[in-house]
């Protein structure tokens, strides 16, 4: 499988939803992965924040961050309607169209997002964090390490 995210050790990595406002639309993910006491002795932090999220099932906390773009057919399954609004979008150049993100946890179901934007933030740090939604975008100042839907950005096969 290919990986779509750029994770380091997304097999190691643990996983979890720290907002979903379906009002908004806006859908945040944390990722990270535990120092590895023998290579490295940092913590590996993610955040993957999905806008335009219209569609999301799965659990809330998993292990495994093993991920792909899904399919028409996946789509078509999930979300019908997501296809119609695609076809709609993508002929105006409209960018943030609704895309398929697959991740496929260890020991249970696959988590399906259905979003037109996402961008991935990564930082290292030596002690473990905690996240609290409430305390602003406390990730601004984290490099991102992958992006799509934004204006400008082509997406082929999708």
């Amino acid at each position: 499988m290919n990986q779509l995210f750029p994770l380091l050790k997304p097999q190691k990595c643990y996983c979890d939803v720290i907002l979903y406002d379906k009002n908004l639309f806006n859908l945040k993910l944390r990722a990270y992965t535990e120092p590895d006491h023998v290579m490295q002795h940092h913590y590996q932090y993610y955040l993957l924040d999905f806008f335009f999220t219209i569609y999301f099932q799965g659990p809330t906390f998993w292990q495994g961050m093993s991920n792909r773009r899904g399919s028409d057919e996946e789509m078509q399954r999930l979300a019908s309607f997501a296809l119609d609004r695609r076809r709609e979008m993508r002929p105006r150049g409209e960018p943030h169209f609704p895309k398929l993100y697959c991740i496929f946890p260890d020991a249970v179901d696959p988590v399906y997002i259905m979003a037109g934007v996402v961008r991935i933030y990564e930082h290292t740090s030596t002690i473990p964090l905690a996240f609290n939604v409430g305390d602003g975008d406390w990730f601004a100042s984290w490099p991102i390490i992958f992006e799509e839907g934004f204006p400008g950005m082509e997406i082929a096969n999708s």
